[in-house]
Formats: C-alpha cells, sequence, structure tokens
C-alpha cells in the first residue's frame, strides 16, 4: 500500500488550521474586550464644580 504526500499532511494541516483559527478568534474578542474594558477604565472623571 503507497502512502502518499497528501495522505500524511491532511490530518495535521487540519489540526492546526483549526487550532489556529480558533485561537485567532479568541484573540479578536479579547482583544475587543480588553479596548473597550481600558477605555472605560482610563476614561478621564469629570469633576463636579461646587
Amino acid at each position: 500500500m503507497e502512502s502518499t504526500c497528501t495522505d500524511s499532511l491532511t490530518l495535521p494541516l487540519l489540526l492546526f488550521a483549526t487550532l489556529y483559527g480558533g485561537m485567532a478568534c479568541i484573540t479578536g474578542m479579547l482583544g475587543a474586550k480588553q479596548v473597550a474594558l481600558g477605555a472605560r477604565m482610563h476614561a478621564p472623571r469629570q469633576v463636579q464644580a461646587s
């Protein structure tokens, strides 16, 4: 039985693409949330006139 190059690369390539795509998606969501929280936490406070 012959084993071709594409047969030996199919599963590792699928796993790599799935993991890399998932990490990129999670990174984007966490980055956006961090920016949103940072903008709210570091917003200039308004001083009330007494």
